[in-house]
């Protein structure tokens, strides 16, 4: 099977400009910072079998807590030529793209203008990643990491198992460029939440690090 990678990445840090309502935990909490920047991460995956087939796909992270599944239906009509998936991490110091966790249980958090601002940096990350395609091989690992996450809710259920993805340049490339990292997609179960609601300060959580 031939594959090909891209990869690209578009800033979604929200201007606090304007108030900014963090998602998740209480209702109200309103951004007094930015700590540090959140990103749509987009990996491009391109393939063809040996019988002809071929596919493109096209995976987006988004250091958010969601997305509603009609933007995440109008995104994937906007790439007519590729599959899309699009994940979130979940964190709960980003802001509200959901509308659960405005001032209160009769106004939505969520701000029009961001989310215009939203839609476009995932299309360009995207398209970019579309548009960088390059020749790659690939491995694959799974580990278990005990004694680094917990379950709050039910203690006997656990999953700490850490995937990771890599493409890598092809053998045949150039000698200086030969079997170089293209991009890593990791896998990893757990919430970012570790700065509990106290936190005023937009961030990605552990992700970022």
């Amino acid at each position: 099977m031939s594959l090909s990678v891209g990869y690209a990445q578009s800033l979604i840090t929200p201007s606090l400009s304007r108030p900014v309502y963090m998602a998740g935990f209480d209702r109200g909490r309103l951004a007094q910072s930015i700590h540090d920047d959140l990103f749509a991460r987009a990996l491009a995956l391109s393939w063809v079998n040996p019988s002809g087939f071929s596919q493109q796909l096209v995976l987006v992270s988004l250091d958010l807590i969601g997305l509603g599944r009609s933007i995440c239906l109008d995104l994937a009509r906007e790439l007519t030529d590729s599959s899309l998936i699009i994940a979130s991490t979940h964190t709960h110091h980003g802001p509200d793209t959901i509308g659960l966790w405005g001032p209160d249980l009769s106004a939505s958090g969520c701000d029009p203008a961001y989310l215009e601002q939203l839609q476009a940096a995932i299309l360009a990350a995207a398209r970019q990643a579309l548009d960088s395609l390059q020749p790659a091989i690939v491995r694959a690992v799974s580990v278990h990491v005990p004694g680094l996450v917990k379950n709050a809710r039910d203690p006997h259920i656990l999953d700490d198992e850490l995937s990771l993805i890599q493409f890598l340049r092809p053998a045949e490339s150039p000698p200086a460029a030969r079997c170089a990292p293209l991009a890593t997609l990791a896998v990893f179960p757990c919430h970012p939440e570790t700065l509990s609601r106290e936190n005023p300060h937009i961030t990605a959580d552990y992700p970022h690090a």
